[in-house]
């Protein structure tokens, strides 16, 4: 089969059984019924430069499978101002709490920036009330809620 821009979504690359005719390759299906093919309108696991992708056999179109089975979580950035000196504790105590996976200190008009995740809207809206703006030394919060399928 020659190399070109259908290569990552023909027989070889799947893992296909058997070769795909001119047609299928320009459709972006995968090679024929045999061992490890995908057949008429079945995904086939392509790996083009390494990536997850799965090449949908009946009308060739990619799809990034990597996340696909993974549960959406509510993501939310909070911008927090703190008294002078203070930054440095709080982001120790950020790094702590449960659901804050990223913080960082920042320059400008907010001096730290956490990023939090929950399963939940609500279980995230109590981590931010709750937890985060109840640290001591913090004296203003701004969140940024993220928009669910526009990540």
């Amino acid at each position: 089969m020659p190399a070109g821009p259908m290569a990552a979504s023909g027989a070889r690359a799947a893992g296909g059984g058997g070769e795909a005719g001119e047609g299928e390759r320009r459709m972006g299906r995968a090679g024929g019924r045999g061992p490890g093919g995908a057949g008429e309108g079945g995904l086939a696991g392509g790996r083009a430069m390494g990536a997850a992708v799965a090449t949908h056999g009946r009308i060739g179109r990619q799809v990034d499978i990597r996340h696909a089975s993974r549960p959406r979580m509510a993501t939310a950035y909070v911008l927090i101002n703190c008294e002078l000196g203070s930054e440095e504790a709080i982001i120790q105590q950020l790094k702590n709490l449960d659901g804050v996976k990223e913080v960082h200190g920042t320059f400008g008009a907010y001096d730290i920036l956490a990023k939090i995740e929950s399963a939940t809207v609500e279980k995230l809206r109590e981590t931010i009330t709750w937890k985060i703006r109840k640290i001591e030394k913090i004296r203003s919060t701004l969140t940024l809620m993220g928009i669910e399928g526009q990540a």
